[in-house]
């Protein structure tokens, strides 16, 4: 309810002023909600603003002016990144104003995108305006895909399989023509995130988008879940078995060791990673002879 009441008074703010601006990522989703049914069951904890690139220091610099804080250390957000530091206002939620989506889109690209096919709607008694379905989707596969192997949970499929159950066109040649660009993304893995999203919209892919990557085992993803959960949690090494069965499933390297960190850090970190993959593949390997044993009995 906060973060809404916050988006709400940013977008009266900014119109009140003239300044044009468009809700992205879980900001658009809540908003349109009545056109994509549980686009806004994903919690979201901040709201995201693209505005032209012109206009984002001077109402950046009018939110410190009025009191703003920084949401988080000025530190942490790099200096090209595609939108100043986060801001946080009387109701302690971030508002990031980004003039783009991501490092590969120049700032005038991702307005015309975020502006091409959108839609204005009244959300909450004020008037918004949110990029079209197509766009909604690519974000929500960058999105995912920047969080790494966490993107591969049931939370950030939600986003795209929203989108795709509502039946909304979506302009397929465009993001045909950005997975083979690998823009932003790693088409192969983003192949395979969009395939398991496709799977519980009940969606077919055109053939073009869905290239040659299986999709995502998402099944056998959640049992090996419950069983890393069922002994022990999720956290430490219970987080590395996680990781490294998903990271195992879309046929990517173990993760690699963190750089700055001591020797002793790194070589725990690469002994874990690669004790973790192996017991993965240990476990696939007896739940496909389980499986295979409970067919043999079936036949018989």
């Amino acid at each position: 309810m906060l973060v809404d009441e916050q988006t709400e008074e940013t977008v009266r703010a900014l119109s009140a002023q003239g300044i044009p601006h468009v809700l992205i990522k879980g900001s658009a989703r809540r908003a349109a909600a009545g056109r994509y049914p549980y686009a806004d069951a994903r919690a979201t904890r901040d709201v995201d603003l693209l505005l032209p690139k012109q206009c984002v220091q001077e109402v950046w610099d009018d939110m410190r002016r009025m009191g703003w804080q920084y949401g988080t250390d000025p530190a942490v957000t790099p200096s090209d990144h595609y939108h100043p530091p986060p801001l946080v206002g009387p109701h302690r939620v971030a508002v990031e104003l980004h003039w783009s989506t991501g490092y590969a889109i120049t700032p005038e690209e991702a307005w015309r995108r975020a502006n091409d096919g959108a839609v204005e709607l009244d959300w909450h008694q004020v008037r918004v305006r949110v990029p079209s379905a197509t766009e909604l989707l690519w974000h929500g596969i960058t999105h995912a895909l920047h969080a790494g192997p966490l993107g591969f949970r049931l939370c950030y499929f939600l986003d795209g399989a929203a989108i795709l159950a509502s039946g909304a066109p979506i302009d397929w040649d465009r993001m045909a023509a950005r997975l083979a660009a690998g823009e932003d993304v790693d088409a192969w893995v983003a192949r395979a995130w969009l395939r398991a999203a496709a799977e519980f919209s009940a969606c077919e892919l055109p053939a073009s988008v869905r290239g040659a990557a299986a999709p995502f085992d998402i099944a056998r993803a959640l049992a090996w879940r419950l069983a890393v959960v069922a002994r022990g949690g999720a956290e430490g090494l219970g987080a590395r078995l996680v990781e490294e069965g998903t990271r195992t499933e879309l046929g990517l390297p173990v993760a690699s060791v963190v750089e700055g960190t001591g020797s002793l850090t790194q070589s725990r970190r690469w002994v874990a990673g690669r004790v973790a993959r192996l017991t993965y593949r240990a476990w696939r390997l007896t739940a496909r002879n389980m499986a295979a044993g409970r067919s043999g009995c079936s036949r018989v």
